[in-house]
Order: structure tokens, then C-alpha cells, then sequence
């Protein structure tokens, strides 16, 4: 598409031209404590989720149950925060936190409440995480550094590194745990040129995996050896290496086949990113047990597949973001152009699933998986192959903004914007389709649900508001085409 992108507006203009727009009516919700619903419009309705199946959920809404295609709905409940416990990081983004873990030969085995047993093989593992950032955005952006290092891998990372407390690495093979003995710590066994040596457990922060065998280049793998026979009351696990996929690859607009993919988030911080959830062959009549007693398999997009108790999971359950074959994430997709014009010296580009500085996306106190993150003032611009009906999102400053400027005079603007959509139908004009009014940091997120119904391009502009650009993280959440 050739056509002429719309230009960005000087910021004081703009906020001078917006300051009389009021705010867009905010969908009611239910208390922070109580798990509510997203509809696909934007609506938030308190439920209580009674059960889940390959595709759709169960929820409890005003006292009567009621089944819901995976379809209907953007997401359901809050993600945790991660804990500050163990946790192993698999190489797409899985996070699955561990009471205890340690190496067996090739495989990673770990216990959690859950689960009765974890077996990973190494290549499948980008970090174990024994003592977590106190600073959020430092937290996310080291997780979002190890990921996007992890593929493809790298000559540097062909042993296994260990991050101490003191800021120090340390290179070599990690062997696993030696057991604590009295009054002594507990101490990890590492392989070096030189020979063994043990380093005590509470002076490692996090064990970087050896990237020297990628799953995306490695062949189909014997299954993890399991126990003769697992007790039927126990939410058993297996994992069995497939074909892997890519981390944040959505399956195209209208692909029927495709089978719906999920985002499970558990109540101990636990991040399971699902290409497909399927229940065994169980028939009741055989069985004695009920569809929601019977095994559930979570094919993780790792490469693993993962067997639990459904049940027993959706107690632990305090999120579930399904991904629907016809929606299309604009942070899935490529750009045509993305441009930034700096109202002082700093330049800033944009970030996907991420807010403009690399943190996490967080908005009134929630925390997305989904979304882009631009800075006042920038555009970027989209050209759609496919025929899409809605695009629609929720738009906020993201918390960080607060926190940003320590020590400056500035410090403390929790960021200001304007949120404007343009909409190209194919007749090689720019037409304005969308304008939020002034969004400010502590507001809620503004629902964003436009028709765009025979649109060519589309081009999303965060202009400027008051203080200047100061603390303009302007996130774009769970931004979708329909």
C-alpha cells in the first residue's frame, strides 16, 4: 500500500483539540477480589469458572451455570505475578514454578503441587530461576532477554551459565544438587575445564540452560520413562516431546481446522502457554468418573505435552486467555511502517507484548499477555491481507509510567495521551476512524471496538497530552483483528 500515512499531530494541538472530549463509558465491573469475565465487546461480568473443555468454558454467572465457546470470551480471572520461588522457563514462554527440581542425565525433573512429577529434557528449558528481581521491570526484562536469546541458539551459550547474587557468571555443565548435610548449605555440582566444583544454592540467582540443541532442529525424541502404574486419584504427568512451534504464532484468520489455543495461568504463578487442550477416551459408563474427572492433556507449545487431572487444574486456575483461530493479535503481525517523532531527545520504538520500555503490560492494577506498547508520539501502520469485521482493544498508560523519572523534576507525571485509529479502505486515502479523548495514567483502560469491515490499512497514532510526553507508555491491550 503506497498510499501517504497520516501524519502526527503537534502534541499541544492535540491535546488542546481533545481536552473538551469526555471519556468513553467504561463497561461495569466487579470487585478487584472477584473473578469476572471479558467478553469479546470489552464487557467485564463477575463469574466463577465451574469447568473447561478443548473448546469452551463453564462459568458460574449470577447463581446459574452456563456453558460458553472459547470464542465469546477474551479472557477470564488475573494473572498472578510471578513468585519469588524456583521456576523453570521454557524456551516459548512457559513458566512452571517448582517446590524442588534437579538434573537427571538429560532431563529436568521437578515436583509441584499439581503435578506429581515434572521430567523436561534440558533442550526444551531456557533457565531454571532460583531467586527472582525485586524490581518488576527488571524482572520482565530479563525474562524477555533469556527468551528472545534462546532461538535461535548461539555459539556464546553452549554451556549451561549460572547468574550469582554478586553480578558474576559462571560457565560449565551443571551435574544437579548435592544434598544438604547439617549445618551446610545446599550446594549445585558444576562441570568446568579444570574439573567439579560446588557452588552453594543461595548464592545463584538463575541457571541459564545450554542453548547447543534447539528443539526446533532436534527430531522426535523417546518418551520420559514413567512409573509402572500411577494411582488414579493422583493428577498424573507424562511428557511426550512434538513437533514444536513458535512462541507467539497465531493460526490465521479463518482457519476452521485449526484448533483453538490457550493461555492457562495457575494460582501459584505457574504460565502454560497451550497449543491445543484435549481429554482422553474415558467413557463414562467404563469409567464411573464424569468428563470433568477425566484426564486432561495440555500440548504446551514447548514441544511437551502435559497430562493432569482437569479438576485438580481448574482449582489452581485463576486465568485462561483462549486464542481463537479467527483472531489475529497486531502484535503476531508484521508492520509496514512504525515511526517515532521525539518531542525531546529521546527516541523511542515500540515493543510487542510489552509496554514501550520493556516491562511487562500492566494496567489498573492487571497484567496482559497480549498487546503493543508505543510511546507519545509514534504511529505504526498495518496493511491487511484478509478481510477482517472489528478491530478492537483496550487502551491505557501503563503502570510503569509512575514509576519512571526517579530523581528528575518530572518524576511522578503518570503520562497523558490520546489514542487515534486510522482506517485505509483501499482508495489510497487516510481517513480518521478513531479518538479516545485524553487517557491518563490511573485510569481505567478505555474499550477500543471499531467496524473496520472492508479496511485495506490500519494505522494506530499515540499523540501527546499534557506534561509533554512525560511517562507516555501507551499500551494498545489485547489489540485484535476480528
Amino acid at each position: 500500500m503506497d498510499t501517504p500515512l497520516p501524519r502526527l499531530s503537534p502534541a499541544w494541538h492535540v491535546a488542546l483539540l481533545f481536552a473538551l472530549v469526555g471519556w468513553l463509558p467504561l463497561a461495569p465491573s466487579g470487585s478487584a477480589a472477584e473473578p469476572a469475565v471479558t467478553w469479546r465487546d470489552g464487557r467485564r461480568q463477575p463469574a466463577e469458572l465451574a469447568g473447561l473443555a478443548p473448546d469452551g468454558l463453564r462459568f458460574r454467572i449470577g447463581g446459574s451455570e452456563r456453558a460458553v465457546p472459547a470464542t465469546d470470551i477474551i479472557a477470564w480471572g488475573r494473572l498472578r505475578e510471578p513468585p519469588r520461588g524456583p521456576a523453570l522457563l521454557l524456551r516459548s514462554g512457559s513458566l512452571l514454578v517448582v517446590e524442588d527440581w534437579n538434573v537427571n542425565q538429560d532431563r529436568v525433573r521437578g515436583t509441584a503441587f499439581w503435578l506429581t512429577e515434572l521430567a523436561v529434557e534440558k533442550r526444551f528449558l531456557r533457565a531454571a530461576i532460583l531467586a527472582w528481581s525485586t524490581d518488576a521491570m527488571a524482572h520482565d526484562r530479563e525474562l524477555r532477554t533469556w527468551l528472545a536469546t534462546a532461538t535461535p541458539p548461539t555459539p556464546l551459550a553452549a554451556r549451561d551459565q549460572l547468574l550469582l547474587e554478586s553480578g558474576d557468571t559462571v560457565s560449565g555443565g551443571v551435574l544437579g544438587w548435592d544434598e544438604a548435610s547439617g549445618d551446610e548449605p545446599r550446594r549445585l555440582r558444576l562441570k568446568l575445564a579444570r574439573g567439579e566444583t560446588r557452588i552453594p544454592a543461595d548464592t545463584i540467582r538463575v541457571i541459564l540452560w545450554s542453548q547447543s540443541a534447539s528443539p526446533s532442529s532436534a527430531t522426535a525424541l523417546p518418551p520420559a520413562s514413567t512409573p509402572a502404574s500411577t494411582p488414579a486419584s493422583t493428577p498424573a504427568q507424562v511428557t511426550t516431546p512434538r513437533k514444536p512451534t513458535a512462541a507467539n504464532a497465531t493460526p490465521p484468520a479463518g482457519a476452521a481446522d485449526a484448533a483453538m489455543s490457550w493461555i492457562l495461568g495457575l494460582r501459584d504463578g505457574t504460565l502454560l502457554w497451550c497449543d491445543r487442550m484435549e481429554t482422553e477416551a474415558m467413557p463414562a459408563a467404563a469409567s464411573g468418573k464424569s468428563t470433568e474427572a477425566s484426564p486432561l492433556v495440555l500440548k504446551l507449545r514447548d514441544g511437551i505435552d502435559v497430562t493432569c487431572d482437569a479438576a485438580a487444574l481448574r482449582e489452581e486456575l485463576v486465568f485462561v486467555q483462549p486464542l481463537p483461530a479467527d483472531v489475529r493479535f497486531l502484535s503476531d503481525m508484521d508492520t509496514t511502517s512504525y515511526k517515532h517523532v521525539p518531542l525531546f531527545s529521546q527516541s523511542w520504538g515500540f515493543e510487542r507484548d510489552a509496554n514501550a520500555a520493556g516491562g511487562a503490560l500492566r494496567c489498573d492494577g492487571h497484567r496482559y499477555l497480549k498487546g503493543l506498547g508505543m510511546h507519545a508520539t509514534s504511529r505504526i501502520a498495518f496493511t491487511l491481507a484478509e478481510p477482517f469485521q472489528r478491530f478492537r482493544a483496550m487502551l491505557g498508560i501503563d503502570a510503569a509510567a509512575a514509576r519512571r523519572g526517579a530523581g528528575n523534576p518530572t518524576a511522578g507525571h503518570r503520562g497523558s495521551v490520546i489514542f487515534r485509529v486510522y482506517v485505509d479502505r483501499g482508495a489510497g486515502k487516510w481517513e480518521p476512524a478513531f479518538a479516545s479523548g485524553v487517557v491518563r495514567g490511573g485510569d481505567k483502560p478505555v474499550p477500543l471496538d471499531l467496524d473496520i469491515a472492508g479496511v485495506r490499512g490500519l494505522a494506530l497514532i499515540v499523540d501527546a497530552a499534557d506534561h509533554g510526553d512525560q511517562g507516555d507508555l501507551a499500551n494498545w491491550l489485547d489489540a485484535r483483528l476480528e
